[in-house]
């Protein structure tokens, strides 16, 4: 009777562990979400980065600068991106659109994206150049092992 106790108890334990594990990993990524929905989505990179890269304050605050530095630019890009969305499915649930109308509005949205990957890629070059190469190796490395990541050779 005793084993089967301590059995009954062995295994409410390892539930409750994998639960609190279960729900830690779920608010780690409703946290991350909740950042992005409220605009607060570099504050919560640069805490991820501070530890996984050993950042300084001081590169903390020089990269929260040239992210900062870009804000409007990326803000007026996703608003016009999220207007010319729009325009296409109104486009798309239009009877009688044609093709044509519909790839002429997708090239205007690949302009814009275009651009906006244009000030991503000077803001990351200037974030490289704040970097030290060991912390560059650590992001790199973060990013070939990172399950999701779409920048992995595969």
């Amino acid at each position: 009777m005793f084993k089967k106790k301590s059995l009954l108890y062995l295994l409410l334990a390892i539930v409750l562990v994998f639960s609190v594990a279960a729900v830690s990993i779920g608010y780690s990524a409703y946290k991350g979400y909740q950042c992005y929905s409220q605009g607060k989505i570099a504050d919560y990179i640069l805490e991820k980065w501070k530890t996984r890269l050993d950042l300084s304050d001081a590169q903390v605050v020089e990269i929260k600068t040239l992210i900062d530095s870009t804000k409007t630019t990326r803000q007026e890009a996703r608003d016009k991106l999220m207007s010319e969305r729009k325009v296409i499915a109104e486009l798309f649930f239009t009877e009688g659109s044609t093709k044509e109308e519909l790839q002429s509005e997708i090239i205007k949205i690949e302009n814009d994206v275009s651009e906006l990957m244009n000030t991503f890629a000077g803001v990351a070059v200037d974030i490289r150049n704040v970097l030290t190469p060991e912390q560059m190796g650590k992001l790199k490395e973060y990013y070939e092992n990172k399950n999701s990541c779409r920048f992995r050779s595969q």
